[in-house]
């Protein structure tokens, strides 16, 4: 399963469109960031996420780490879940490449079970283990340009400076399933968002991996992370219905995350 979710940037004003938020003060240690989770507008849960400055392997690294759990319930079909989801990114605090990362999902419902990965990444590979209820299975994946992982690419979007239609090519690792693919960011432009009963002067950005594209707010004043959403296929269980037509699809299930609260130490 993919991801849900994100960060909170850390408090910095920009001084003129376009001009990129240095790498190093994004975010302050020991930062906490309270995210409500929504599916299909229903609140179903939380998510909350930590950033902590540190070493990694001899670099300076910043590692962020989200704990979430949350409810999933399919009206359509017989589908329901008490999910919880932990992860670990820890990347180069200057570059943003990925050191390593962790993912865990369990789910207890109409079926249980749990999924867990782990990625160690090298100059130009990544060691990945992926362990599930039957077992574990383990690769190597090789890399011929730069990349990076499916849970930092977001948090470093306003590096890249708002800047209308701005883009950024690069190898997107889905580390759920070890696989590299093509990844986008660009840039979109200025809007006013409400969000929790706050309103923000926010800048939109949009993340592409293949035919996946998640959906960023940013308030433009902090660099906050505000609002995340995704159309998540894959909660839409298809329907064996014989009499639905040919080629059919189930409605596409968006989940959403938004900010409630952001602390410092």
């Amino acid at each position: 399963m993919k991801k849900m979710a994100f960060l909170v940037l850390a408090a910095i004003m920009l001084t003129s469109c376009g001009q990129g938020v240095p790498t190093d003060k994004l975010y302050s240690n020991g930062a906490k960031a309270t995210y409500q989770i929504f599916i299909d507008d229903i609140n179903v849960g939380k998510m909350i996420y930590t950033f902590k400055e540190g070493v990694y392997e001899g670099r300076k690294s910043l590692t962020i780490e989200s704990d979430a759990n949350y409810t999933y319930k399919d009206p359509r079909q017989p589908q329901n879940f008490e999910i919880k989801s932990k992860t670990t990114s820890i990347v180069d605090a200057d570059s943003w490449k990925p050191l390593y990362s962790y993912f865990k999902l369990e789910w207890k419902g109409t079926m249980n079970g749990f999924n867990e990965t782990e990625s160690k990444y090298g100059e130009k590979n990544v060691s990945w283990t992926n362990k599930y209820p039957n077992g574990s299975y383990s690769k190597e994946v090789k890399f011929y340009e730069e990349f990076h992982d499916e849970d930092s690419v977001m948090w470093f979007t306003p590096t890249l400076g708002y800047e209308k239609d701005k883009q950024r090519l690069f190898t997107y690792f889905a580390n759920r399933t070890a696989e590299p693919t093509q990844g986008m960011i660009w840039m979109g432009g200025t809007t006013k968002l409400e969000v929790r009963g706050k309103k923000y002067n926010a800048w939109a950005a949009g993340i592409r991996c293949n035919e996946i594209v998640e959906r960023v707010w940013y308030d433009m004043e902090t660099n906050r992370l505000v609002r995340y959403e995704q159309d998540m296929g894959f909660l839409a269980y298809p329907d064996s219905n014989p009499k639905k037509p040919a080629g059919w699809e189930p409605p596409k299930t968006t989940f959403a995350l938004v900010l409630d609260s952001w602390e410092t130490k």
